[in-house]
């Protein structure tokens, strides 16, 4: 007999072997509360009668004792379909998935849930999708955001049917096959490969690599599939050595300018998804070697055109090798000459300076050496007058009348000299000066011819 005095802790240990009156007198204790009523629900031996009483009381108002009310199986049907539909999604998911309730009231709750989906934000699509299972799985395969999808391929309860279903959808996009392609788990499955090659949706970058993962007999068959991708059976094709994806004779140019056509590509809308110039791509096409950039910037141009119009990067990488050398060697001489040797700047700088410097020096030398030292002598009073007579310049008008001859019968008559110009008081003469020192004499400096004996 439950006592009305019972204290909360002995009303939790009573709570496993409480039975008849005692579980309708535990309802109306006053040290009872919601955590001993969920307690108590989770004993799948009770009663239905007393259930059917629970859901009576007032402890049906929380949305906790609703779930466990719907989630006991003895609860009677109709209470139990009643509060489904009171229950968050969680907890209805819970319900989809036990399976010793009446398959009635897991319809039900799946059917609360399917209509409650669309409604829900992402995030909880996301938690939701990690652990839905049934109707509520299939669901959720139709969801185009790739955060759900990815959640969904983490699901224990997720089958192989089920991924090949969300990648034969047409209408599957490209970021939802991209998470398939890239899951761990999902992409190492040979039909989930080859579903994902046949998809013209998939990003040619995430399935390039199952190319070489597939064998002879897989390959062959995705060749002659017209599902396939033209340029994955391209891919294909020159994995399976039937040639060049590009044929022969043709350049990067053609190439480029094909499989861009093909795929209904502009050099505008090219431009914007790969951030290549346009000049640059005119350039491409035309194969104007001379217009384009660096060869570090064309080969990263090339691998983004490639990745974009969806061909391996390695057919326009190769097809530019050939051409650029083949350029170049258009271009070299038909008979090479050895190169010519480096001239050293600065050593014939500094042999310059040197013999700057050097005749420098020497006009210097030359220049103190040759100026005589200047003395100033007296000269001999016996001379004097006739070393100045020969100093004193004669104005041209009677040097003409000296050198005039005389008439015939006359003599000629000496000038008195009494007319002549008064000497100077001394005459410059060098000191000693040789006879070289002499023509070396400064222009100013006066010569004066030697004494004569008297």
């Amino acid at each position: 007999m439950l006592r009305p005095e019972a204290s909360s802790d002995e009303l939790w240990a009573a709570l496993p072997t409480l039975s008849g009156e005692d579980l309708h007198l535990l309802l109306e204790h006053p040290h009872a509360d919601e955590k001993h009523i969920i307690k108590l629900l989770e004993r799948p031996d009770l009663p239905g009668e007393f259930l059917q009483s629970v859901a009576k009381t007032k402890w049906v108002r929380s949305q906790r004792v609703q779930y466990y009310l719907v989630n006991n199986p003895n609860t009677p049907l109709p209470q139990a379909m009643n509060y489904v539909k009171f229950l968050f999604w969680r907890e209805l998911n819970l319900v989809t998935m036990n399976f010793r309730l009446a398959t009635e009231v897991r319809h039900m709750a799946e059917s609360v849930l399917f209509q409650r989906l669309p409604a829900l934000a992402v995030g909880e699509k996301v938690s939701l999708a990690r652990v839905a299972g049934g109707q509520t799985l299939k669901a959720l395969r139709l969801e185009k955001e790739a955060r759900v999808t990815a959640a969904l391929l983490e699901n224990p309860r997720l089958v192989e049917e089920d991924v090949l279903f969300i990648i034969n959808q047409s209408r599957t996009p490209g970021p939802v096959l991209e998470a398939i392609a890239r899951d761990p788990k999902w992409s190492t499955r040979k039909e989930v490969r080859i579903a994902l090659l046949r998809n013209s949706s998939t990003p040619i970058s995430a399935v390039i690599p199952f190319i070489t993962q597939l064998g002879a007999q897989d390959l062959k068959s995705l060749l002659h599939d017209m599902k396939v991708p033209a340029a994955i059976r391209r891919m294909i094709q020159t994995k399976l050595g039937g040639g060049a994806m590009t044929g022969k004779g043709d350049g990067l140019g053609a190439t480029l300018r094909r499989e861009r056509e093909s795929r209904g590509i502009g050099l505008d809308e090219l431009s914007r998804a790969t951030k290549v110039r346009r000049v640059f791509l005119d350039a491409l096409e035309e194969e104007r070697w001379d217009a384009l950039p660096a060869k570090v910037f064309v080969t990263g141009y090339l691998k983004a055109i490639a990745q974009h119009i969806g061909i391996e990067p390695s057919v326009l990488l190769s097809a530019y090798e050939k051409n650029s050398v083949s350029e170049a060697a258009s271009l070299e001489p038909p008979s090479p000459q050895p190169p010519a040797k480096s001239v050293n700047w600065a050593l014939a700088a500094s042999g310059a300076c040197a013999v700057a410097v050097a005749v420098a020096l020497g006009w210097i030398y030359l220049e103190m050496r040759g100026a005589p030292e200047i003395v100033v002598t007296p000269p001999p009073a016996a001379t004097q007058p006739q070393a100045l007579k020969q100093q004193q310049p004669v104005p041209a008008a009677e040097a003409a009348a000296m050198q005039e001859p005389a008439p015939a019968g006359q003599k000629n008559i000496e000038r008195p000299k009494a007319e002549q110009a008064p000497p100077e008081p001394a005459a410059v003469v060098p000191k000693a000066a040789a006879p070289s020192e002499a023509k070396m004499a400064s222009p100013g400096a006066v010569a004066t011819a030697p004494p004569v004996a008297a």
